[in-house]
């Protein structure tokens, strides 16, 4: 599990969940792994994963062929920052 050494609780949101279902048996992961089905690009679907998340570390590594990436800087982490802002602000109070 890429974040389990960050927190007790790791909220992940998985692209195919029946190819991760083994994550589901990892010793305590019925009480503190929560997984989402999720679409990156569709901000909708991850509103549901960072609810009453206090912090998001964004450990994902973009599907994108490499042919299709111009300037990794603005194809890529702006358009995560940007999502990531977004997150943040709909999860304040």
């Amino acid at each position: 599990m890429n974040a389990s050494w960050l927190q007790r609780l790791v909220t992940s949101t998985l692209r195919g969940y029946p190819n991760n279902a083994h994550l589901k048996e990892l010793e305590k992961a019925p009480e503190n792994l929560y997984l989402f089905k999720a679409d990156e690009p569709d901000h909708d679907t991850l509103t549901a994963a960072v609810e009453g998340c206090e912090g998001i570390f964004h450990l994902a590594t973009p599907a994108v062929p490499e042919d299709k990436i111009v300037d990794p800087e603005e194809d890529l982490m702006a358009d995560v920052m940007n999502k990531n802002d977004r997150l943040v602000r709909h999860r304040r109070p």
